[in-house]
């Protein structure tokens, strides 16, 4: 019975968010994303020394060139909207199933339903969350901020801090070769810069130096197990899993830490008010997790790890949005796609609430998740590849983190 209403909260889910979007006429970019197939290559050279910002502005462009009265206007109807009554939605229902793959007796049943269910209920709690920063969750900035704050506690590690401190700055900062995982650590700013590089990482090449920096020893579990890749596809995926299932193990009992000395000991050189901030979400989040323990039993904090890590897995259909969305795709004249989007058709845009739709996301930063599919560029290219391709293809070959070596310092 419980396992029909989890399919139940599912199918409101893929259905609702999607359906309640701004009406617009079908037609209103048909016209110009054909011209966009023609026009549109904004990719970068091996002798550009644009970055990222520039290549997103420069898709910008192309856009507004080649546009009409009618779908500027368009546009500009799609930055007023909000993802308030969809993003709601689309919350509940992946909380709920979160709360309730957890409450479950049966530890098969709980981590079978973490591996499926419970990713696809992560990958919207993110996705609701991160419009809750960018401010297009709704008009009200003290209900996005304390959505973000407080509906972020419902996971083992969760994506606040990623989100808070990390993820604006990635807007700015993104493929610099400058910024490593030692700058990220030791900057005394309030930020992260960029935070994606934490994630990268275990993948891919970035720039700047290694760290975190302990007594003179660099400590990086991702630049440690992504040092003993080889050739063999499988054998790199599974040093892959092992890598990123252990640091976020250490990023959880980094919580813990933060709860009892009252700050984040990864990150010396921040101000007193991060720390703060740090603290009082642990503090939240470590409750919740008690309470959890204290209802459900111990195997409720493994549902919640496993549902948190399942879909960043090579195994599953949702890594390819994370593998694609800077994967640094070389096309077959040379160039570098620094930002990509994944294009499996819509049952994989409901399934990711949109989250695949990246490019999108960063050449229109103000426009709501269940709207980016009506932005100019949207969907201009298709993928040959199935989502498990994409993913296999990402443990194949070294790649570089958003075309980062065909950047100018």
């Amino acid at each position: 019975m419980r396992s029909t209403k989890y399919h139940l909260f599912l199918l409101c889910a893929l259905v609702i968010p999607q359906g309640l979007t701004l009406t617009l006429p079908p037609s209103t970019f048909s016209s110009f994303r054909s011209k966009t197939h023609l026009k549109s290559s904004t990719s970068l050279s091996p002798s550009s020394t644009r970055c990222i910002v520039d290549y997103h502005a420069s898709r910008r462009k192309i856009h507004q060139s080649l546009s009409t009265p009618s779908s500027r206007k368009c546009l500009a109807e799609l930055h007023k909207q909000n993802s308030l009554i969809p993003g709601s939605l689309a919350l509940f229902v992946c909380t709920t199933t979160l709360l309730s793959i957890a409450s479950l007796s049966s530890l098969p049943l709980k981590i079978t339903l973490s591996l499926t269910l419970g990713g696809v209920a992560s990958v919207w709690q993110l996705q609701v969350l991160h419009d809750c920063l960018h401010s297009t969750f709704s008009n009200s900035k003290s209900l996005n901020k304390n959505v973000l704050f407080y509906c972020s506690i419902f996971s083992f590690v969760g994506y606040y801090t990623y989100l808070r401190f990390g993820h604006l700055g990635h807007h700015q900062h993104v493929g610099s070769k400058i910024i490593g995982l030692r700058e990220v650590f030791d900057s005394p700013e309030d930020t992260l810069l960029d935070a994606d590089i934490l994630f990268a990482r275990h993948r891919q090449f970035i720039g700047g130096e290694e760290g975190p920096v302990w007594r003179g020893e660099v400590w990086s579990v991702s630049a440690y197990f992504r040092g003993m890749w080889g050739d063999t596809v499988l054998m790199n995926m599974a040093i892959y899993c092992v890598g990123f299932c252990l640091e976020r193990l250490m990023l959880g009992l980094n919580d813990v830490v933060t709860v009892f000395l009252g700050r984040d000991v990864f990150f010396p050189n921040k101000e007193k008010g991060f720390h703060t901030e740090r603290w009082k979400h642990a503090t939240i989040a470590l409750i919740f997790k008690v309470l959890a323990v204290k209802l459900w039993g111990c195997s409720s904090i493994i549902s919640l790890f496993i549902s948190e890590i399942s879909w960043t897995l090579p195994f599953h259909p949702l890594a390819a949005v994370l593998y694609s969305n800077h994967g640094g795709k070389i096309r077959s004249n040379g160039e570098c796609e620094p930002t990509g989007s994944c294009y499996f058709g819509r049952w994989y845009d409901w399934l990711s609430l949109n989250t695949n739709l990246h490019r999108e996301h960063h050449d229109y930063v103000g426009v709501p998740f269940h709207l980016l599919g009506r932005v100019p560029g949207s969907r201009e290219d298709f993928n040959d590849d199935w989502w498990w391709k994409v993913n296999w293809k990402s443990f194949k070959r070294e790649r570089w983190y958003a075309c980062n070596e065909f950047i100018g310092e």
